[in-house]
């Protein structure tokens, strides 16, 4: 009887996980943008992060670099973000492209601030190292 129990909690535990990754996986569509300043999206998609809804925030990154007129600045944060959630949702290969899109943008940008290239070479840096220790 006590083992019946403990495989019951086991199995719907199990159940509850995977409903909880399959929420965090699912595809979102285009998001609203529309009377947000750069401040409200980069929150939004702070907090879609924060909830583990990462797919979301990628749409909030995505949908603000669709943007005419984006400023470089929180372009690169907004690209430096976007492929640290593709890493997040362990797709690396699309994570790694991405902080080389980004990367390559401060070889014709000089002003573009330092933090979105530091930090994209330090993950992008651990992605490449985790990889060659599975080699």
């Amino acid at each position: 009887m006590m083992l019946a129990r403990t495989v019951r909690r086991l199995l719907i535990f199990a159940a509850l996980a995977s409903l909880g990754l399959l929420a965090s996986c699912k595809s979102t569509g285009p998001v609203d943008l529309t009377g947000l300043t750069p401040a409200e999206v980069f929150q939004r998609a702070h907090d879609a992060s924060d909830n583990g809804d990462y797919r979301r925030a990628l749409a909030y990154y995505d949908g603000f670099l669709a943007q005419p007129d984006v400023d470089a600045e929180r372009g690169a944060w907004a690209r430096y973000e976007a492929a640290l959630l593709y890493h997040k949702i362990g797709d690396d290969d699309t994570a790694l492209a991405k902080f080389d899109e980004l990367l390559a943008l401060y070889e014709t940008d000089k002003t573009l601030p330092e933090g979105p290239k530091i930090l994209a070479t330090s993950v992008k840096t651990a992605i490449l190292e985790k990889r060659s220790k599975k080699s």
